[in-house]
């Protein structure tokens, strides 16, 4: 019972300590830019351009399902695809509106644990490796952009030769903790590269549905930066620490920091829409039957 209740105490003060940093974050960030600048841009914004983002967003989030099933096979779970993607919704609706609660991926593993008995470590080595992939895509895509991009740092151009250390970190990663999931190493780095393709492709709406035609790699630059960062279990769903990024981001590469920010507001809008639809899965509980 003591060491149950230090647990919902040490949950408790994790999330007050991410909410505290999300919102330290966003009242830093508005304290160096106009809110109403903000709201001006959001008043031009191009409707259908953001539709079609929301569309790339979807579509990403739909392809992490199909990359995170590979993974789940692996570890002797076979579930239906459209379980799959139920499931994964369920997950973002979790992770994004219920941070203090239990997580998206946290809950994946009890529920799928309670149906198919395959092991949490096994269950919970699919989930970490599927995040890892992604993260490795990420900085495979922003060390290319990286290398070809104007950025104010010495030997950035060379920042592609660490591409082929980022796929043999992955590599190794696999077979040192996870050697059952090698055989699917290549398709899931495939499909993770397709995932951050599509969501580079929603912000690139989303800047253009802002107004921005001349600067637009500099702001997929900083969106792959701050993916990365934001993937750290220390502000809710992202927010926040993606902004800082954007705001740091736009004054080194010397883009305009109110839409830079704009743009990084409305891909968690985008974000928050999309696992707005989890909350089905909620009311209405996911039966996981075996393929």
């Amino acid at each position: 019972m003591f060491l149950e209740v230090n647990k919902r105490t040490k949950k408790l003060i994790i999330t007050i300590l991410k909410f505290g940093l999300t919102a330290f974050a966003l009242y830093f960030v508005f304290q160096k830019i106009e809110f109403t600048n903000v709201l001006a841009i959001y008043k031009q914004s191009n409707v259908a351009y953001l539709i079609l983002a929301l569309l790339f967003f979807a579509a990403s989030k739909v392809l992490s399902a199909f990359r995170l099933q590979f993974f789940l096979k692996q570890t002797g779970v076979f579930i239906s695809q459209w379980v799959n993607i139920k499931l994964y919704a369920l997950g973002m609706f979790y992770n994004l509106f219920l941070p203090g609660g239990i997580s998206g991926d946290g809950y994946k593993i009890y529920l799928l644990q309670k149906n198919y008995k395959t092991g949490t470590g096994k269950l919970f080595g699919a989930v970490l490796t599927d995040r890892i992939s992604g993260m490795s895509a990420l900085t495979i895509l922003a060390l290319i952009i990286f290398s070809f991009h104007t950025v104010p740092v010495q030997g950035h151009t060379f920042g592609f030769l660490l591409v082929p250390m980022v796929l043999l970190v992955l590599y190794f990663f696999m077979r040192w903790f996870y050697s059952y999931f090698l055989q699917v190493y290549s398709v899931t780095l495939f499909f993770s590269l397709g995932v951050q393709l599509l969501q580079l492709m929603c912000t690139w709406m989303i800047v253009l549905a802002l107004g921005e035609t001349q600067q637009v790699w500099s702001y997929l630059l900083v969106f792959l930066v701050s993916s990365i960062i934001a993937i750290l279990p220390i502000s809710i769903g992202g927010m926040g620490v993606r902004e800082l990024t954007f705001l740091y981001g736009a004054k080194i590469l010397g883009i305009n920091a109110d839409l830079a920010v704009s743009v990084s507001l409305m891909f968690y809008i985008i974000t928050a829409v999309i696992s707005f639809i989890g909350i089905v899965y909620v009311i209405r509980p996911i039966q996981l039957k075996i393929r």
